[in-house]
């Protein structure tokens, strides 16, 4: 069995291809992780096109954009919200994310060895994001909190572990800013979404993904 040691797991969230830095809690406000979390609209086709193909061909019409519909519904959303979810359902969320680009953002809590307890270096980062989803421009919208570790410890242990730290998290938010506990979807993955595959021990691997499911 692998050697278990201390995990601190950092909070993800991605906007399209580019997610703002993991930085330390202070580094980030309530206002950026708040403008990193709302929904962007699709850039048109046509804004992609190289400037000299657009000049010499004939003019390009561009096909409307359409976002891959999330697997669930709100309504599926909010019962996930209440229970653990199977691993089919946790890999078509990933899926969902991956495809529709959806918004996120980068910060880092700490949780003690083999520890799901929020203490004085967790609260800090985690008040920043309360303060962000309490904002009412993300107001009616569903969140998931997914936890990830890197891939030292057993996978077993992995997983259970991820899934005691996002519901920690999730609790957190709820009884702090009294957010609504349906709107809060947490969800373990152990190491099965590295995010650094060349080094699996790696801090980067160690976070809590909070991703923006269901925009107004």
């Amino acid at each position: 069995m692998k050697p278990r040691l201390a995990i601190a797991i950092a909070i993800t969230v991605t906007l399209g291809a580019a997610s703002l830095s993991v930085l330390p809690a202070a580094a980030q406000s309530s206002e950026q992780l708040v403008r990193a979390l709302i929904a962007k609209p699709p850039t048109p086709a046509m804004m992609l096109a190289p400037a000299y193909k657009i000049a010499r061909e004939q003019p390009i019409v561009a096909a409307p954009s359409v976002a891959t519909p999330p697997p669930f519904s709100a309504t599926q959303l909010r019962s996930m919200a209440t229970r653990n979810l199977l691993g089919a359902e946790r890999q078509q969320l990933a899926a969902a994310i991956a495809e529709n680009n959806l918004p996120s953002v980068d910060m880092e809590v700490y949780f003690a060895y083999d520890s799901a307890a929020i203490g004085q270096n967790a609260a800090g980062s985690l008040y920043t994001l309360g303060q962000a989803l309490s904002d009412p421009r993300l107001r009616g919208q569903t969140f998931l909190i997914a936890g990830h570790t890197d891939a030292t410890g057993g996978d077993a242990y992995n997983q259970v572990l991820s899934e005691r730290r996002a519901w920690s998290v999730k609790a957190f938010l709820v009884e702090t800013f009294h957010l609504d506990p349906q709107s809060l979807i947490a969800v373990g993955y152990g190491e099965e979404q590295l995010k650094d595959w060349y080094n699996p021990a790696s801090g980067v691997n160690r976070r809590v993904q909070v991703v923006n499911l269901a925009g107004e």
